[in-house]
């Protein structure tokens, strides 16, 4: 049996014995151990990955400081959205026009199974998709591993985009 990742000490975890709120707490903490030239050079790569979909009608996050960076990406596109605060919600303009979807999140498996931060956003974003829309994963190598805990609101993404 393999780990699915490494603790923070550096021991196995395996993540398909913990439940979500551990699952997120781990992932959080490695996320913080990301290097400016790690974040930098994975961020290069995943938007190089991307630029097929440039030219289509894309909704992507704006990165949090360890997060994979968008950014490169963004600026390059035909039509770019971004989701936007309004009270206490977020909102994206005309869901049903986005063609590709870009979803952060704290780990993933290959098979489409994402684990956000929790509070379900992109859960909602994408159940309001056009059925047809792609939907993407961006992640650093180590947040893919071979299972997660789903509820019945999570949905799956079609591909996870990531560099090893």
């Amino acid at each position: 049996m393999t780990a699915d990742c490494l603790g923070t000490d550096g021991s196995p975890v395996f993540l398909f014995s913990m439940d979500k709120r551990q699952i997120r707490a781990e992932m959080k903490e490695r996320r913080r151990r990301v290097s400016a030239q790690e974040r930098e050079r994975y961020s290069r790569l995943v938007c190089e990955l991307l630029a097929p979909y440039k030219d289509r009608r894309v909704c992507c996050y704006e990165a949090l400081p360890d997060e994979i960076d968008l950014a490169p990406f963004t600026r390059v596109c035909r039509d770019v959205r971004f989701p936007q605060k309004r009270g206490r919600e977020y909102v994206v303009e005309k869901p049903e026009e986005v063609e590709v979807w870009v979803c952060p999140g704290l780990a993933f498996t290959l098979d489409g199974k994402r684990l956000g931060f929790g509070g379900g956003w992109y859960d909602r974003f994408l159940a309001s998709a056009d059925p047809k829309a792609l939907k993407l994963g961006v992640a650093y190598p180590w947040q893919i591993v071979d299972d997660l805990p789903q509820a019945l609101t999570d949905v799956k993404l079609d591909r996870i985009v990531y560099v090893r």
